[in-house]
């Protein structure tokens, strides 16, 4: 229900490809994320991120049905409560061709998109 939002405030990507995902998550820290739609499984978001225990390379993670609708979670919910996702990089802009990606606290820009019960 909030994927719309998500989108429009630059939280959400759509099909980027997974070459240009990596080369802007490689030089973050552990932690660090991105939220798209997915390239291979329409209907469905990837995670990619760097994880704490491989540092250096990117990890991809297909949210799954059993994450969200049979958890009764929204995306959002989800994304709040991986402990390995921690720094969403948020797009604010094209400059110079280029996007423009800030890294924002996830609670800092999702907090607000969060569902009743997560916040319970």
């Amino acid at each position: 229900r909030h994927v719309a939002m998500l989108w429009q405030h630059g939280l959400l990507y759509g099909y980027l490809r997974r070459e240009v995902v990596e080369s802007a998550l490689l030089p973050t820290q552990p932690g660090t994320f991105i939220v798209r739609f997915s390239e291979s499984n329409p209907g469905r978001f990837g995670v990619a991120y760097i994880a704490a225990d491989n540092p250096g390379r990117v990890k991809h993670y297909l949210v799954k049905d059993s994450d969200t609708a049979a958890a009764k979670k929204t995306l959002v919910d989800f994304l709040l409560a991986c402990p390995q996702f921690q720094v969403l990089l948020v797009f604010r802009g094209v400059v110079d061709g280029q996007p423009q990606l800030v890294g924002v606290h996830k609670r800092d820009c999702l907090g607000a998109y969060a569902s009743r019960a997560h916040d319970e």
